[in-house]
């Protein structure tokens, strides 16, 4: 099997392959786990059409965004998903007193490149259960407690949401061997 990889594209016995370049250590995994089989090359050749739609759709950016029916969610939300059809944004939410759904327009509702999972960072395995279901290739960290009066009362959730639970994301992150992880926050 003859593997060659350039800045622009993977080739995998003379079938070219696109690549985004942020996706170069997931190419190699696969290179990787190509290399553990002994393909025979009739079969290699038979199946590669197969095998490069395969590895188109594993290959798609994938960001989850956490938090997006508050407020700077949404906007980011409202904005990119329209502008970037090619990345497919999933975004995970408890929608406690700061998110609502009438923040997300129905355009970007509607639209194929988005999904929306009513999950709570709090809880761990439907944190995993989200990563597993769409294999995402970054995060955009959103969560947060807001509301500064709300902060001087009873700072101890917070603390909790703010930098504990955030810790459930990041432990993902690091098992699912994501991309990137942009936190942002208002408090």
């Amino acid at each position: 099997m003859r593997f060659r990889s350039t800045q622009n594209h993977i080739e995998l016995n003379g079938f070219t392959i696109s690549q985004d370049p942020r996706q170069v250590k997931r190419l190699e995994k696969v290179k990787f786990a190509l290399d553990l089989f002994e393909w025979k090359e009739e079969y290699f050749y038979k199946n590669m059409v197969e095998l490069r739609d395969l590895l188109a759709k594993t290959m798609k950016q994938k960001i989850i965004v956490t938090w997006w029916a508050g407020f700077i969610g949404s906007n980011f939300l409202n904005k990119y998903v329209l502008l970037h059809p090619e990345i497919d944004f999933i975004n995970i939410d408890a929608l406690t007193y700061a998110g609502k759904l009438e923040n997300i327009s129905n355009e970007v509702s509607n639209a194929s490149n988005y999904a929306f999972e009513k999950v709570d960072i709090r809880d761990y395995e439907q944190i995993k259960k989200v990563y597993e279901k769409y294999s995402p290739t970054d995060i955009i960290h959103f969560a947060a407690e807001s509301h500064v009066d709300n902060s001087i009362k009873n700072p101890i959730i917070f603390t909790e949401t703010n930098v504990i639970w955030t810790q459930n994301l990041l432990d993902c992150h690091k098992e699912f061997n994501l991309n990137r992880f942009h936190h942002i926050s208002t408090d």
